[in-house]
């Protein structure tokens, strides 16, 4: 039992390596590269919702992109959360703080500026190739770099009433900041109560711990997710809160829980192998459940983009069951990663250490490559295989060799960056 600097006792474990949580936070990152790869190919995106829009498609690329959205940022966050409780204990409060600033306020702050440039700029080259000047002065040619530049230094990009800004694929680390500021907070207070209560916190530890041994473990958590996903103002999963400085309180609330529920998962890691032992069951239930929802979600694709907040019956059905799948498909991918990489795997921890800068930065070189291919006469596995294999072979290249062991490693990683 450790105590942190605020002397309220916790349950932790003895420290050590979650080799597979590593590796599970590397493949989300990853996934979320190849979620934005496919992004100029999916049918059911309105056309002038993205850079550009390919001259083919596919199917399968339609259903991997809603599974991707329902699973891969909900996962990341209860790792998040993980991580975020391990941290906390560890170094207590000024501890904390200084590493979730170093790690997380820095990298949002310095990447965002270069960024916005570059995606407006992208945004402006991307729709003029379809022959779409929707996005420029007097709908007109115009150079895409020198309007992004005098447009970011004009100050066009930040609207004061309602903060409104676009943070793009960045919106991620400004949720984490919230979220381990909102744990920061609440945390004490929620102690201090559940403490007064007598009894009812290891009652409750005892009702976790017991409830993770379960095979409906999963579905329990979902129901909780349910609820918060009747909320949604989209059809699309949870809304992506990509363009405002004050938190969209609909998928704050969804990723929070699962931020929390990693938070609970660290307090008590011996249930981590249970993730393993109900994963066949998980996925089957999980899988079945999303294709269910999948095959509403075409049905309605026409408004699946619209900010309706529908209160339509069937909708509120459809979205508790995208929060159970959600759920499942969660439980499902942390339990076959913990079977499959529980021991140290050198090829992972290397990927966990790039995944990082990786994900900062694959979105512009990404746009890029599907700019590119968009009016190729070629098949979509070819345009997507160019697309991810040239944005992964570039973006190890420039870890190793520009990130790695320089500033901007130690800034992302910590010091302990590995030499070679």
């Amino acid at each position: 039992m450790n105590l942190p600097s605020d002397g309220l006792p916790t349950v932790v474990a003895p420290a050590s390596r979650f080799y597979a949580l590593d590796a599970s936070r590397a493949l989300a990152l990853l996934l979320g590269i190849f979620y934005h790869g496919i992004e100029s190919f999916i049918q059911y995106k309105p056309e002038k919702a993205y850079f550009t829009h390919d001259n083919t498609s596919s199917s399968l690329l339609d259903f991997i992109f809603f599974t991707l959205h329902a699973f891969r940022m909900h996962a990341f966050f209860v790792i998040a959360g993980f991580f975020a409780h391990q941290l906390y204990h560890k170094r207590g409060v000024a501890g904390f703080v200084e590493h979730r600033f170093k790690r997380v306020i820095l990298p949002l702050v310095l990447f965002w500026p270069p960024l916005h440039l570059i995606f407006r700029s992208l945004r402006i080259w991307g729709r003029q190739r379809l022959r779409d000047f929707s996005e420029t002065p007097e709908q007109q040619v115009v150079s895409p770099w020198l309007t992004s530049w005098n447009e970011f230094w004009s100050g066009q990009w930040f609207n004061l009433e309602g903060l409104l800004m676009p943070l793009y694929h960045l919106w991620f680390l400004y949720y984490l900041v919230l979220f381990c500021g909102t744990a920061l907070l609440v945390r004490p207070l929620l102690v201090a109560v559940l403490n007064s209560m007598g009894k009812f916190r290891p009652r409750f530890d005892s009702f976790f711990r017991q409830l993770m041994y379960k095979p409906w473990a999963a579905w329990v958590v979902g129901l909780v997710v349910a609820v918060a996903m009747l909320r949604m103002n989209q059809l699309f999963g949870v809304d992506t809160p990509n363009n405002n400085l004050i938190p969209n309180t609909r998928p704050f609330l969804v990723y929070s829980l699962f931020f929390g529920l990693g938070w609970l998962l660290r307090r008590q890691s011996e249930v981590l192998p249970q993730l393993k032992t109900h994963r066949h069951v998980t996925l089957f239930f999980s899988g079945c459940l999303l294709a269910g929802v999948y095959v509403y979600f075409l049905s309605q694709s026409g408004r699946a983009w619209a900010d309706t907040g529908s209160t339509l019956f069937s909708d509120q059905v459809y979205k508790a069951g995208y929060g159970l799948a959600s759920t499942g498909l969660v439980f499902a991918f942390l339990g076959y990663m913990l079977h499959f990489f529980s021991r140290p795997n050198a090829t992972f921890r290397y990927l966990a250490d790039a995944s990082y800068w990786m994900y900062l930065a694959h979105f512009p070189l990404v746009v890029v490559l599907q700019i590119l291919v968009s009016a190729q006469p070629w098949p979509w596995l070819l345009k997507v295989a160019v697309i991810f294999g040239v944005s992964i072979a570039t973006l190890l290249l420039s870890y190793q060799y520009l990130v790695r062991n320089r500033w901007l490693g130690t800034l992302l990683n910590g010091k302990a960056v590995r030499k070679g």
